[in-house]
């Protein structure tokens, strides 16, 4: 399940994820001062995947290596593709530069080829900045929200069921069309 998932990302990264209040027109934070990850809704893994790699950013300072006013990094092309998705037009070219790490780490959770593909220098960037363990926790991660995405309904809601016994197995006939009565 997805809460499951973001856990075991989140403490492989060192980065404990919580739910709770986030700003006026964010559904989640990552605050580089106090490291600070929340998300507002439980189970987002979309969102939850973006705070923690800010998080991964922050701890292997891949954004942070231009950090100058208008230093420009050698992947910026690449990762301007990525930074569409979450950053706005007036903000600095680091602020950018960090949401494109952050939506390619995100990118990589979900669709780890086609990350790769988009930005495959910042890709041999990625692979040699990042711990062995940590890169195995996020291949893992990929591999769990790959499986969830394409699992049934009947799966997805399964995978929360916490004691599952004769009347989930009589749910699960009923749903699957092997049976008229639910209950």
């Amino acid at each position: 399940p997805p809460n499951e998932i973001i856990d075991e990302l989140g403490k492989a990264v060192g980065k404990k994820l919580r739910r709770g209040k986030t700003r006026r027109g964010t559904i989640g934070e990552y605050s580089p001062r106090t490291r600070d990850t929340v998300i507002r809704f439980s189970g987002d893994l979309d969102k939850a995947a973006h705070e923690i790699a800010h998080g991964v950013d922050d701890m292997l300072a891949m954004a942070a290596n231009w950090r100058a006013k208008g230093q420009r990094s050698p992947y910026d092309a690449e990762l301007s593709t990525f930074w569409v998705h979450s950053s706005r037009k007036r903000d600095t070219l680091m602020r950018k530069r960090a949401e494109g790490v952050a939506e390619f780490i995100r990118g990589m959770l979900v669709n780890p080829e086609a990350a790769a593909a988009q930005a495959p220098e910042f890709w041999k960037f990625f692979q040699s900045k990042v711990p062995t363990d940590i890169l195995v926790a996020l291949v893992n991660a990929s591999r769990q929200i790959r499986e969830w995405a394409g699992a049934s309904g009947i799966e997805q809601i399964g995978s929360r069921v916490r004691q599952p016994g004769t009347a989930w197995e009589l749910f699960k006939e009923w749903a699957s069309g092997r049976s008229d009565d639910p209950g």
